[in-house]
């Protein structure tokens, strides 16, 4: 059984441009959230679930260099470089994580 989830999407990329879905119920603070992780994600140019990762493991010190540090965030890739991030908020983040990767793909990136 297939279960889908609306979740709050927030594309950057690094020529400034910005795409974004909110789903009716969704809030400004959700996608803010998302913002911050698609940053993060293109900031660390990886995602964002290694940086949550090495947080639990004790690294504490990490929490400064993104602004949430948690999983839904993947960075876009293009001719092996790095041209932006996506960020999902608003399901557990697995599920967040789950959902940029299938942007991603239909996207074609």
């Amino acid at each position: 059984m297939s279960r889908f989830v609306l979740s709050l999407v927030f594309m950057l990329f690094a020529a400034g441009a910005m795409a974004q879905e909110r789903p009716p119920y969704g809030t400004e603070v959700g996608l803010d959230l998302a913002k911050k992780i698609a940053a993060g994600a293109a900031m660390l140019r990886r995602p964002t679930k290694a940086l949550e990762d090495a947080i639990v493991k004790g690294r504490v010190v990490l929490m400064s260099i993104a602004a949430s540090p948690v999983e839904g965030g993947l960075p876009i890739m293009s001719g092996g470089k790095v041209i932006g991030g996506i960020g999902v908020s608003g399901a557990n983040s697995d599920q967040d994580a789950a959902a940029a990767t299938a942007g991603l793909k239909a996207a074609g990136l």
